[in-house]
């Protein structure tokens, strides 16, 4: 959502110079709300830690094995490859931290 904000922004301010138009207070607002949007996203992204990341897989893992107790669509083979493969990814993520 942050992201697609920056996006409309960014073009905005290129139409506005593109077009020949270009009020420099309105370029001057679109280019301040950028940067305000830029920096609420990278605030947000600054407090996902990976062991929040952690976290949530390993809480994700133990609700797909509780609710394959009533869904069938959950079989035992199809549970057993998503918490594999959420046990490579934090095992990736684990060592791309230490490198």
């Amino acid at each position: 959502m942050m992201m697609q904000a920056a996006k409309k922004m960014s073009e905005l301010i290129i139409s506005n110079i593109e077009s020949g138009n270009a009020d420099i207070d309105s370029i001057t607002k679109c280019s301040d709300n950028l940067c305000k949007i830029m920096k609420a996203a990278e605030r947000i992204a600054n407090t996902v830690t990976r062991a929040t990341v952690i976290d949530v897989i390993i809480a994700l893992d133990r609700w797909i094995v509780e609710r394959s107790k009533t869904d069938s669509n959950l079989t035992p083979e199809l549970v057993d490859t998503i918490t594999n493969l959420h046990r490579g990814y934090i095992e990736h993520i684990t060592e791309n931290e230490l490198n």
